[in-house]
């Protein structure tokens, strides 16, 4: 259930989530995660660990090429849903995020923001 540029019609109105699926312009675009890999890495495991670390973090599903993880502040107890796909052959993990909130998608892609750096040094 990954958030599209077609799913974007169903929050038109609302300022509470982010995406790297969608045209760089639109104002709820986020970069995805972008790396090099070592051999015989696999970057997914990395992301994974990582995830794992961060307080608040609940891993819901992972299939294949895709991790659905919520993170639950700690004090307010605000959701917020993240999504990640991972694309092998562009070496590029998209993002799409949701915050239960809305004054809350600044912390969220803050969040965002710590993984992809987090990410990336361990790679």
């Amino acid at each position: 259930m990954y958030l599209t540029e077609v799913d974007t019609l169903r929050y038109p109105s609302h300022t509470n989530w982010v995406c790297s699926n969608i045209d760089p312009n639109h104002k709820r675009y986020i970069s995805p995660i972008s790396y090099k890999i070592k051999p015989n890495c696999v970057p997914f495991k990395y992301l994974i660990k990582i995830i794992k670390q961060i307080k608040g973090s609940k891993i819901l599903l992972i299939e294949d090429n895709y991790m659905h993880v919520t993170f639950t502040s700690k004090i307010f107890k605000i959701v917020e849903d993240i999504e990640f796909l991972y694309d092998d052959d562009f070496k590029l993990i998209y993002i799409s995020a949701i915050s239960k909130k809305n004054k809350y998608i600044k912390s969220t892609r803050k969040r965002i923001e710590y993984i992809r750096e987090k990410f990336l040094l361990e790679l």
